[in-house]
């Protein structure tokens, strides 16, 4: 007989497409135990199974914030120790959705500044950083005044859709 964690990894591995997501999401389903063996495969160190299990991860958080929060820390170390671009995009976006005690602030921070700072950060990632950001600056405000100077640094360089929504946290700053 297949294990849980075994079989989920093989469907991960089988495709990667939307319907294999919903597939393995729906597999999930509110399954806490099923969910634990995703997030071993997330936080792993297999390179294929980490990027597909990432856009699984969030999909989950989207509906499972509460599931999300006991892992926190450990995707805060993944963030910042990526073995996949996957795994910090949709790291990151699945920290938009939670709660992140305050104990993480400084590291993701830090993390989001760098992605923000760097001209070569995909817009996705960019994008998670600053609205991770914007929760942060919500408990300790004097973040806002250089989380605006980086982003008025970055306007020339970003997308028109990043441009966007940078300028909206600028004018609600400056």
């Amino acid at each position: 007989m297949v294990k849980p964690k075994e079989y989920l990894r093989a469907m991960i591995l089988k495709e990667h497409t939307k319907v294999q997501r919903d597939i393995v999401v729906a597999w999930i389903g509110d399954n806490h135990e099923r969910f634990g063996h995703l997030m071993e495969l997330f936080l792993g160190d297999e390179y294929r199974v980490v990027q597909r299990a990432a856009w699984i991860v969030r999909e989950i958080g989207k509906r499972r914030a509460d599931w999300i929060a006991a892992y926190v820390g450990k995707i805060v170390n993944a963030i910042e120790n990526p073995i996949h671009d996957a795994v910090v995009r949709n790291g990151l976006l699945v920290l938009v959705d939670v709660d992140v005690p305050k104990k993480y602030y400084g590291r993701l921070a830090e993390v989001c500044f760098n992605y923000l700072g760097e001209v070569g950060t995909p817009t996705a990632i960019k994008r998670a950083s600053l609205l991770i950001l914007a929760k942060i600056c919500k408990d300790e405000p004097e973040l806002k005044e250089e989380l605006v100077l980086v982003l008025e640094d970055q306007l020339p360089h970003c997308t028109v859709g990043f441009v966007n929504i940078a300028k909206k946290y600028i004018r609600k700053w400056k």
